[in-house]
């Protein structure tokens, strides 16, 4: 275990107070599986039923291949290693990957994906977008805030959620794409 990353963990505790304990856990609960739910929903009825589909498959892969990377690394979380660390809110499992981190950053892929789609105003879309990353930095800062994970176990979590983002919003692009020549050629063969 890397000492510097307990440190690191001991000096972001050391200001913690009840607001920003509140703070950080709101953030984690907005991170989870009940963040994820919300944006596959509002995707849902606001956006295509296909990137729903595609969101939803994508994550639901990642956080497989998390709890599987999880149990192969087997890393204990901060607080069972260094007993001054302090657990600021349940969880389950092992410290890497991050799967808050990874969760956050799949939802703000798909989501900034989306604003690019739909948003035209260009000041609105990079307004909306440098939230979503202001976001996935508190995520990182919460969960290691909460003496649940190393600064490793995030940016791995940010890296495969990255990963994972991209390989699914090329397979939507592709479905799309198909779709859409497939429409074409019906259309050409409907006019013969």
């Amino acid at each position: 275990i890397n000492i510097m990353e307990l440190e690191i963990i001991k000096a972001l505790q050391s200001i913690g107070n009840d607001a920003l304990d509140i703070v950080c856990k709101s953030i984690s609960y907005l991170a989870s599986y009940l963040g994820f739910f919300f944006w596959l929903v509002v995707i849902f009825i606001f956006f295509k039923k296909s990137y729903a589909v595609c969101f939803g498959v994508t994550y639901g892969i990642s956080v497989g291949f998390n709890y599987a990377i999880k149990a192969i690394v087997n890393r204990p979380r901060p607080y069972v290693v260094d007993t001054s660390i302090i657990n600021k809110l349940n969880a389950v499992g092992q410290s890497f990957p991050s799967g808050h981190t990874l969760s956050a950053t799949i939802i703000c892929f798909f989501l900034s994906y989306w604003i690019n789609e739909k948003v035209k105003s260009k000041w609105l879309k990079y307004s909306l977008i440098t939230l979503l990353v202001l976001f996935l930095l508190s995520v990182i800062f919460s969960r290691m805030y909460l003496g649940q994970h190393y600064l490793t176990d995030t940016i791995a979590g940010l890296v495969l959620g990255a990963c994972y983002s991209i390989i699914g919003l090329f397979a939507y692009k592709k479905y799309e794409n198909r779709k859409k020549n497939n429409d074409k050629k019906g259309k050409n063969d409907g006019n013969k």
